[in-house]
């Protein structure tokens, strides 16, 4: 409990003062492996990713995307060579994170990585961090605090509602209506929210390119019901959330675009899922990776917590109630394509790509300019 305070104290200062939590940091920390070391253009990307494309000839695999001059967000080589090996390790499509009860306490909650906590892939890593701190901001933002601080956090979008408010609104309504009684006991509950892509993939007739159609996050909740062992109850039929939990992950869902222009982190979300969509696409149609050289890659070495302190708040409105908010981050690995006639990209400004890092050209496709990044030297293909 101690170590996750001092883990996010500084973080959690910095939200809790109404600003943005900024890009983790750009280099390891002490002791850590180090980045491989390259041209300093060549480092980092500054795209939003749209697609991927692969020549069989040339061995030259590109990410596709548009320049984003007036919100970064920056890709680094090893967060696709991350998104490639937890898309190699993964287990029943399992990516991502998931903040969970602990079995023998309250007051503070386990986080889980996946694939199964593998040091090298999320754990530890800037991608891993990324997924990580992005739940705690969505559980944040649902609290509207702090869970390390307890700080009230405010937000700069001028109609941003907690989960909190939107249950004051509705038990002041059913306490107005007279639907519920004025003598009731105390109302608690645990609701899990998450976030999940929604990232549909076109693929050219010879798979060669995709693009993601409309890629989107979106935030989605149910009610947990747990054993006498405090485990879990998966029974989706009996675990509706509460109106007011819907009412927040509908916001959430519907204006992320918005938050994400204070918080980079929902930014970086976003590129990690189009990165696992593509690893994905690349296995799929066997895009011939070194795969020695993938496990070799030096990964950038960002701690990331093992335990955080439990994001609740209680409000009492003639009878109390609490809400536990836990979750994370699913990338679930599988695409679903759908198959396209063709589309038509020519590379206008090809240039050598022989290193390291990425090199980037302009291209057009079916028209209209992007940036490609090449990656063939970040996973060894040949």
């Amino acid at each position: 409990m101690k170590q996750s305070r001092r883990e996010f104290l500084k973080t959690s200062a910095a939200f809790a003062a109404g600003q943005a939590i900024g890009h983790l940091p750009d280099s390891p920390a002490e002791g850590g492996a180090s980045a491989a070391t390259v041209d300093a253009d060549t480092t980092r990307l500054n795209i939003e990713i749209v697609g991927a494309n692969y020549d069989p000839d040339s061995k030259d695999v590109v990410l596709i995307g548009r320049q984003n001059y007036l919100y970064p967000t920056l890709i680094y080589p090893d967060d696709l060579v991350v998104a490639m090996r937890a898309v190699l390790h993964s287990r029943a499509d399992a990516i991502g994170v998931s903040i969970d009860r602990d079995p023998t306490t309250d007051a503070q909650m386990i986080v889980n990585y996946f694939p199964e906590n593998v040091a090298g892939i999320l754990q530890d890593s800037r991608c891993g961090g990324t997924i990580y701190h992005s739940d705690f901001l969505l559980k944040a933002y649902g609290m509207r605090k702090d869970p390390v601080t307890g700080s009230q956090i405010n937000s700069a979008y001028k109609d941003y509602q907690s989960q909190l408010d939107y249950y004051v609104k509705e038990m002041i309504r059913r306490v107005n209506d007279g639907s519920r009684s004025r003598n009731r006991g105390a109302d608690s509950g645990w609701h899990r929210l998450w976030f999940e892509p929604e990232m549909k993939v076109k693929l050219a007739a010879d798979g060669l390119t995709m693009m993601l159609n409309n890629p989107v996050m979106v935030v989605k909740t149910e009610a947990v019901e747990f054993d006498a062992q405090r485990r879990p109850i998966r029974n989706m039929q009996n675990l509706q959330s509460s109106p007011a939990a819907r009412d927040f992950s509908a916001q959430m869902t519907r204006y992320l675009s918005v938050f994400s222009k204070e918080q980079p982190q929902f930014r970086r979300l976003g590129q990690m899922a189009a990165l696992v969509k593509i690893a994905r696409w690349m296995l799929d149609i066997q895009v011939p990776v070194n795969y020695s050289r993938l496990d070799a890659y030096p990964i950038v070495y960002q701690p990331t917590p093992r335990t955080v302190p439990t994001a609740y708040a209680s409000k009492s409105i003639d009878y109390g109630w609490t809400a536990y908010l836990y979750g994370g981050v699913s990338l679930i690995k599988r695409n679903d394509y759908t198959r396209i006639n063709a589309i038509h990209v020519n590379q206008n400004a090809s240039a050598t790509r022989s290193l390291p890092g990425f090199k980037t050209w302009n291209i057009e496709l079916d028209g209209y300019k992007y940036v490609a990044a090449s990656v063939s030297s970040i996973l060894g293909v040949r």
